[in-house]
């Protein structure tokens, strides 16, 4: 869907016909009415991030897990959903799985999930396993953390840095070696 339309997709099967006159409505706003600023919201929108990620910087974890964890969660790392919207030729299928569209939250595929459950061993830290239903690592994430205070917060940070650090790793070693 583009962003000029002014009435959602599924507004529009959920509407009745009738006889009333037609309305325009302005899908930024609440009340549905046009501003200036709302349409200066609109045409920035996805350009700067209102995320706070102030725990990555707090983890016991190097700069470049942070690093890339923080572009992860903002859905920039080049995957194939990111490559092929810059037009760039890739396989699009998961390097891990072989089934589904590779994505930055694509993190619940069989290989990823062996291998967060591999480190939940390993560490002893039991969290709730990434569902298939997860629509976003990173609401799974912040519900992970949400469930620990202070140090032990940092150290989990940091595990769950580590282990997507390597799951990309390995999705590379796997495409370019």
């Amino acid at each position: 869907m583009e962003m000029a339309e002014f009435v959602l997709w599924d507004e529009v099967h959920q509407l009745q016909l009738s006889d009333s006159p037609d309305t325009i409505s302005w899908k930024w706003t609440n009340d549905r009415r046009y501003t200036a600023k709302s349409a200066y919201k609109a045409q920035l929108h996805g350009t700067f991030s209102t995320f706070n990620g102030s725990w990555i910087w707090k983890a016991f974890a190097e700069g470049k897990q942070k690093f890339f964890t923080w572009l992860l969660l903002q859905n920039k790392i080049l995957t194939a959903d990111n490559l092929i919207i810059r037009n760039w030729p890739c396989n699009e299928v998961c390097t891990f799985c072989d089934q589904e569209l590779e994505t930055a939250t694509h993190l619940s595929c069989y290989f990823a999930r062996e291998a967060w459950l591999k480190v939940s061993e390993w560490t002893g830290f039991s969290s709730t396993p990434i569902s298939l239903d997860e629509v976003f690592f990173a609401d799974w994430l912040h519900k992970t953390l949400a469930a620990v205070t202070g140090r032990q917060r940092r150290n989990v940070a940091a595990i769950i840095m580590y282990t997507v650090w390597n799951l990309w790793k390995e999705r590379n070693r796997r495409i370019f070696d």
